[in-house]
């Protein structure tokens, strides 16, 4: 398991990743709310074992984006922010 904190919906609130390996294959995206808890998890499907998180802007798009390492797959993906509509 491993763990990013960024604020990766672009709302300025520092929100939390979690990557699970064990059974899922998938890393959680906790956002946090103006109240200062958490809101129920957004799933995103990963490669086989996600084991390392890193957040960056990897697009040059200004956002924060999160990779995400997969030991068994032997490869890596990077999902781009996908901030709010207004």
């Amino acid at each position: 398991m491993d763990l990013e904190i960024v604020d990766y919906d672009g709302d300025g609130l520092e929100d939390l990743a979690i990557s699970h390996y064990t059974r899922t294959n998938t890393v959680s995206i906790m956002n946090q709310t103006r109240e200062g808890t958490m809101a129920a998890s957004t799933t995103i499907n990963t490669g086989s074992v996600p084991t390392f998180l890193a957040a960056g802007d990897y697009n040059s798009d200004g956002k924060a984006d999160l990779a995400v390492s997969n030991r068994l797959s032997n490869n890596a993906g990077i999902f781009t922010q996908n901030p709010p509509s207004t």
